[in-house]
């Protein structure tokens, strides 16, 4: 996550969901100097229930613990398309085991950090990357004279694309993103 004190706001940053861009960008001194947003890693995401002590787990940038300084912050949430997360996330496993789309998103794609971020996450407002400047813009956290980063950027995988019975599990496991980040079924 990201958070700033001064400003009292925290960003999430759920795993592909620009959360490479966002790092890079509020956490710059260059384009923020002292208004910077800082990193902060917390346990794995996590269901309530789960944890006795998320303060004693393993710590990661993409974490959905919430700080109890910040339970009172503006609390952003980058959503994405999750059709393209989706494959994102999907793409980003093909670094460490060449895996079938089909198997990997019957098998891999439940754990928690890629489970819908709507589901997970506690927010106040949806940032959505897509449109992630003037997003940014609602609530003065964009430097006109810095251009926003597009960091850890998939490449297409030649000749993969969704079929209808794919599109139609991603719609169902995703529901919740698509109906909060206002996205359609098609």
């Amino acid at each position: 996550m990201l958070m700033n004190d001064k400003k009292k706001i925290l960003v999430w940053r759920p795993f592909k969901n620009y959360s490479s861009s966002l790092l890079r960008y509020l956490g710059s001194h260059k384009v923020f100097k002292k208004e910077r947003f800082m990193e902060i890693h917390g346990p794995v995401p996590f269901l309530p229930n789960d944890l006795n002590d998320p303060d004693h787990e393993p710590a990661l940038g993409h974490t959905n613990w919430l700080p109890e300084k910040a339970s009172s912050y503006l609390k952003l949430l980058p959503i994405r398309n999750p059709y393209d997360r989706v494959v994102s996330q999907w793409k980003f496993s093909l670094r460490f085991d060449q895996i079938d789309f089909d198997e990997w998103l019957l098998e891999c794609s439940k754990q928690l950090i890629q489970l819908p971020v709507s589901k997970v996450y506690q927010y106040d407002h949806l940032i959505r990357v897509e449109d992630i400047e003037n997003e940014l813009r609602k609530f003065d956290l964009f430097n006109e004279d810095h251009e926003f980063p597009h960091k850890n950027k998939s490449e297409p995988v030649e000749g993969f694309e969704l079929t209808e019975k794919q599109r139609d599990m991603i719609y169902y496991l995703h529901y919740h993103d698509f109906l909060h980040g206002g996205y359609d079924k098609n």
